[in-house]
């Protein structure tokens, strides 16, 4: 009506649009329907049962929060007299890319704790990651090398003064090249750190785009470009539809 979608309500035998204030008799509207049934369109409740009636369906392949919906759906169709399709859970399947499958080998972690992770995969062996306590590793072995060379500098300076001036002026530049050396380690590991922590997003971003299931984000035609049709074929034999749980696809 007016260009915009009204709903219909029935109520003591007459219809009416609560939005437009606007009813009608059921031989008028029986009569708009016929005449008119482009104006019509069927409710999220209905629609199941028209696409059933136009498109009669054997399986309906569905995921969890549409299971649910069509579980309430029975008697509705029963009361149109429309056969009701089996609904199939449809199947957990990620795939995964060369690279990914590469990135998940170099960082020895598992799909399956990726996938459960919510946004926080646990990363079993990755020493870039390691940066602050190996970066107290060395800070304390260069005090450990200032300190032996004090003792030095003390014994030598014992002996002859002379002597030890010089080995309190070579103390000193260690110590400046030792500061110089801990802090490119210190940008080193940063560095480091920052590019693994790179290639745990983007781990992250393929298989849980969004915090989200890939299924749910990401449609099939770049893996196809990747790995041409004959994906279509292995992903058929590959997946099994009666079990539950994640299944995992390298293209």
């Amino acid at each position: 009506m007016d260009g915009r979608r009204r709903k219909v309500l029935f109520e003591r035998d007459r219809y009416y649009l609560p939005d437009e204030n606007v009813s009608c008799g059921r031989s008028e509207m029986e009569e708009t329907c016929r005449s008119e049934p482009g104006r019509f369109s069927p409710n999220v409740v209905l629609r199941p049962v028209v696409q059933g009636a136009i498109l009669p369906t054997l399986d309906y392949v569905a995921g969890p929060g549409e299971i649910a919906y069509w579980a309430q759906l029975r008697t509705v169709f029963e009361r149109f007299g429309v056969p009701m399709p089996r609904v199939v859970p449809r199947p957990h399947v990620a795939l995964v890319t060369r690279r990914c499958a590469k990135l998940i080998a170099r960082h020895k972690t598992d799909v399956t704790d990726l996938l459960g992770s919510g946004g926080a995969p646990p990363i079993e062996s990755a020493p870039e990651l390691e940066a602050p306590s190996r970066g107290q590793v060395l800070v304390e072995a260069s005090e450990q090398i200032m300190s032996k060379f004090e003792r030095y500098v003390t014994e030598i300076a014992a002996l002859d003064a002379s002597l030890g001036k010089g080995a309190a002026r070579l103390q000193s530049k260690i110590g400046y090249e030792l500061g110089k050396l801990n802090e490119k380690a210190r940008a080193a590991r940063e560095e480091r750190a920052a590019h693994v922590q790179g290639e745990i997003e983007e781990l992250l971003a393929h298989l849980l785009p969004h915090g989200k299931p890939q299924e749910r984000m990401l449609n099939i035609f770049p893996y196809l470009m990747e790995s041409g049709w004959t994906l279509m074929s292995r992903l058929l034999q590959t997946v099994d539809t009666d079990r539950t749980g994640y299944q995992i696809v390298t293209t």
